[in-house]
C-alpha cells in the first residue's frame, strides 16, 4: 500500500469518520435552525406582515411626519403597563414599522449559571408601533416568538453556557471535517474527478451508491461556504478566531481599533435629549436601512446609536449626550483597520446577505447540505460496517468448508494461535 493511500485510509479516513459519529447530531440541529434563520427577514415579511411593513401612505411624506422617539417610548411603556425598562428602540426604514424592546436577564448567585433556556430572562418584550402615528400594532414576548427561539436553539441548544459551548467545540470538529473530507475527496486521476464532482445515475444504481454520492459530491461544492459560514460562527466564540481573522485581514498585522469611552454631562440630567439624536441621525442619514437607539445603561452613560446602510452591514456606532442629545463621536466603518471591517461584515457572512437574495440562497443550501453530511455519512459507515461483518463471515464458513474437505494435522497451542493471529490479519488487511 503506497504512503499516501495508507495515511489516507488509516489516519484520515478514521479521524474524519469519528469526529463526524461525535459532532453529527449537534451539526444536524445547528445547520437545520440556520436554514431557517437565513431568511428571518423574508418570513417575517410573509407571517408577521402586520408588525413589519406598514400599509398606510404616510411613510411616502417626510420624514418630519415620524412621531419623536420619546413619544414611541411613552406608548410601548403603557403597551407593557409601565412593568418594564426599554432598552432599545429600532427603526427598520420608511415602509415598516419601528419596535421598542425591553429586555432584561435574570440575576443569579455569582458563579452559578442557569441551564434551561426558561431561566434566562427576567423578561424579554418588543412592542411593535406605527411610527407616524405612534399606535401601538402588537406586544410581542420575544422570549417564545418562533424565530427567537430558533436563534435560541442554534445557539446554545436550549441549555444555556454549557450548549454554547458544545456547539462552539462541535463547529470547531466540524470544521475539521470539512478540511480531512476535501483530502479524502480528492481524485487520483481525470476519470474520478469526473465522478466525484456530478451524479451518474442510471434506473439500476443501488442506493448505497446514491447515498455516497449525496455525501460526496454536494460536501465538494459548499466546503468553502461552509467553512465561511462555520468560521464567522466561531469568531463569537472563540478570541483566537476573531484575532485570526483580524490578523489575516490586515496582512499578518495584530491591530485594534478601540471603542470610544465617553460619558454624558450629568449636569443637564432631567432633560431627554433622545428626540434631537433621533432628529440628527434621519436628518445626516435619511436612506439608512436601520436607525437603532440603545437606552443609556445609567445615568452617566451615553446614548449609543447603530447605523446599517445595508442589511447586516455596519456604517458607523455614535454616541451623544443622553441629555442634551450632542454628538460625542463617531467610530466609523472606514475608520477601523481592514481585518477589523472583515470581522465586522462577519454576520453578514455568516447569513449570505453580504450578496443580498442570492447570497442568502447560497447559505441556505450550504447550510441544508452541511445538515445532511452527518446523516448520509453516518449511513456510508452503517453500510460498510454490515459489509465488513459479511465479509468475515463468508470467508469463516468458506475456511471451515475448506477444513472438512482437507483436513489439517493436528497442530499444537502454540502454532495453533500463530495461524489464527495471522488469518485475522489478512482479513483485516482485506477490509
Amino acid at each position: 500500500m503506497r504512503l499516501g493511500k495508507f495515511i489516507k485510509k488509516r489516519i484520515i479516513g478514521p479521524v474524519h469518520l469519528w469526529l463526524g459519529l461525535v459532532s453529527g447530531i449537534v451539526i444536524v440541529i445547528v445547520s437545520i435552525t440556520g436554514c431557517f434563520y437565513v431568511f428571518e427577514k423574508e418570513l417575517k415579511a410573509i407571517f408577521y406582515s402586520n408588525n413589519i411593513v406598514l400599509e398606510s401612505s404616510l411613510h411616502k411624506k417626510s420624514v418630519v411626519a415620524m412621531q419623536p422617539a420619546s413619544l414611541l417610548l411613552e406608548n410601548a411603556k403603557k403597551a407593557v403597563n409601565g412593568a418594564y425598562q426599554p432598552t432599545e428602540i429600532r427603526f427598520n426604514g420608511p415602509d415598516k414599522t419601528c419596535y421598542v424592546q425591553f429586555y432584561k436577564r435574570k440575576q443569579h448567585q455569582e458563579g452559578k449559571q442557569f441551564i434551561w433556556y426558561s431561566d434566562k430572562f427576567d423578561y424579554l418584550y418588543r412592542v411593535f408601533l406605527n411610527p407616524y402615528t405612534g399606535e401601538v400594532l402588537k406586544v410581542e414576548n420575544t422570549q417564545w416568538e418562533f424565530f427567537w427561539f430558533i436563534i435560541e436553539i442554534h445557539s446554545s441548544l436550549l441549555i444555556g453556557p454549557i450548549g454554547t459551548t458544545i456547539i462552539s467545540v462541535s463547529i470547531l470538529v466540524f470544521v475539521l471535517m470539512l478540511l480531512t473530507g476535501i483530502v479524502l475527496w480528492w481524485p487520483h486521476n481525470w476519470k474520478s474527478l469526473r465522478i466525484n464532482t456530478w451524479f451518474r445515475w442510471k434506473s439500476t444504481t443501488k442506493w448505497k451508491r446514491k447515498n455516497y454520492d449525496l455525501h460526496n459530491i454536494p460536501g465538494f461544492y459548499i466546503l468553502f461556504f461552509a467553512l465561511i459560514i462555520s468560521i464567522t460562527g466561531l469568531s463569537w466564540s472563540f478570541d483566537w478566531v476573531k484575532d485570526s481573522i483580524v490578523w489575516v485581514g490586515n496582512g499578518g498585522r495584530a491591530t485594534k481599533t478601540p471603542w470610544p469611552q465617553v460619558k454624558s454631562n450629568l449636569d443637564l440630567e432631567g432633560v431627554q435629549g433622545i428626540d434631537k439624536v433621533q432628529a440628527s441621525l434621519f436628518e445626516k442619514y435619511p436612506d439608512a436601512f436601520t436607525h437603532r437607539l440603545f437606552m443609556p445603561r445609567d445615568s452617566v452613560a451615553p446614548l449609543f446609536a447603530y447605523m446599517a446602510q445595508k442589511e447586516d452591514i455596519p456604517h458607523s456606532w455614535q454616541y451623544f449626550d443622553q441629555y442634551s442629545g450632542e454628538h460625542i463621536t463617531t467610530l466609523a466603518m472606514k475608520d477601523v483597520s481592514a481585518g477589523e471591517k472583515l470581522y465586522y461584515y462577519g454576520y453578514s457572512l455568516h447569513v449570505g446577505s453580504i450578496l443580498s437574495f442570492p447570497g442568502k440562497v447560497l447559505a441556505f443550501f450550504a447550510s441544508l447540505v452541511s445538515a445532511s453530511l452527518p446523516i448520509t455519512g453516518f449511513f456510508i459507515w452503517w453500510n460498510r460496517r454490515r459489509k465488513e461483518g459479511k465479509k468475515v463471515m463468508k470467508m469463516e464458513k468458506a475456511g471451515e468448508k475448506k477444513k472438512q474437505n482437507n483436513p489439517r494435522p493436528q497442530l499444537g497451542k502454540k502454532a495453533l494461535s500463530k495461524n489464527r493471529v495471522k488469518d485475522y490479519e489478512e482479513v483485516e488487511y482485506e477490509i
